[in-house]
Parts: structure tokens; sequence; C-alpha cells
């Protein structure tokens, strides 16, 4: 019995179908060269990407248990035929998908400015997100220490109480006013 290297690869290991209905991607067709290209080389560039993104959380943990998850993962999907049956075809359209972001990419970068630049007017608007955030935080504490001093007032049992409570609400209030007019 004489097996070709062709026919063991993509027939029996990899269980790649025939190409039909004008499909071209991720299919046999019969030429070597086309199908190396589509149904094995770029298919497994992305799976590679795919596997070594999977493996990563185990890969921070331990690095060679990070590989042996990745090599099993594709040994996995070869041997259960999702390779050459679901993978194959949409794993091209995924290199294609990421070839139209990566145009994309470039020409944002090409006509919005460097990373830099954009890194400035990014920081710049979430220095002023932030401030406002913490602005609004500083009201809420403070309106609540305000409605605290308010019970604390109406519950005092001591004119010296009272007093101190009164003095406390006063500062308060007023830092309230401050930090509204934006001081």
């Amino acid at each position: 019995m004489s097996v070709d290297l062709y026919t063991l690869v993509f027939r029996v290991i990899l269980r790649v179908s025939e190409c039909s209905a004008g499909a071209e991607w991720g299919c046999l067709t019969g030429d070597v060269t086309h199908d190396f290209i589509y149904a094995f080389l770029l298919p497994h560039v992305v799976l590679f990407i795919f596997l070594f993104i999977l493996a990563m959380p185990v890969r921070n943990m331990h690095s060679g248990l990070g590989v042996l998850f990745g090599v099993g993962a594709y040994i996995f999907i070869i041997y259960e035929g999702w390779y050459g049956a679901i993978l194959a075809p949409l794993l091209m359209w995924w290199f294609v998908l990421s070839i139209i972001i990566g145009l994309g990419y470039f020409f944002i970068n090409k006509f919005l400015g460097s990373q830099e630049t954009r890194g400035k007017i990014g920081r710049s608007l979430g220095g002023k997100i932030k401030e406002g955030m913490k602005k609004e935080q500083a009201l809420e504490y403070l309106q609540r220490d305000i409605e605290e001093y308010k019970r604390k007032l109406k519950n005092a049992k001591s004119g010296s109480t009272e007093k101190v409570y009164a003095e406390k609400l006063a500062k308060l209030r007023e830092e309230k006013r401050k930090l509204q007019r934006g001081g």
C-alpha cells in the first residue's frame, strides 16, 4: 500500500475536504501549491496564533505547561477532525479579516498621526474625565458627611456638642460650595 505525502497530510491526518461550489480556501483543489498555501500554511498561522492566545493563562502560571497545553489542544483539534471539517475554511476568513484590520490600523496611524500623538490626546482627555469623576465623588462624600452631621446636630444632647456639630456642618457646607465653584 503506497500513500504519497500529499494524501497522508491533507486527507488522512488533517482530513481536509475537497473544494465544492467555487470555494477555494481551506479545501483541496488538487493543485499541491494552492492546497499547501490555502489549506495548510495560512490556516495554521491563524490556528497557532489562536492557540498561543488560548494557552496564555496557563503559560503565565508555568511556561512549560503553557506549551504542553497548546500542543495538546493542537493535537486534539487535528485528531478530532475539526481542522479539516470546520477550522480550515473559517481560519482563512479570519486571516483575511486580520489583513483588513491591519490595513485599517495602518491607515488610522497614517492619517490620525502617531501613537504618541494619540496617546497625548487620550491622556489629556482621560485626565479631565478622571478629574471630573474625582470632583463628583468628593461632592458625594461631602453630601453624605453633611447629612450625617445634620442628624448628629438634631440628636445632640448638650449645647457644647451642638456647637461642635454646627461648626463642622458649616465647614462642610463651605467646602462643598468651594468645590462646586471649581476651587
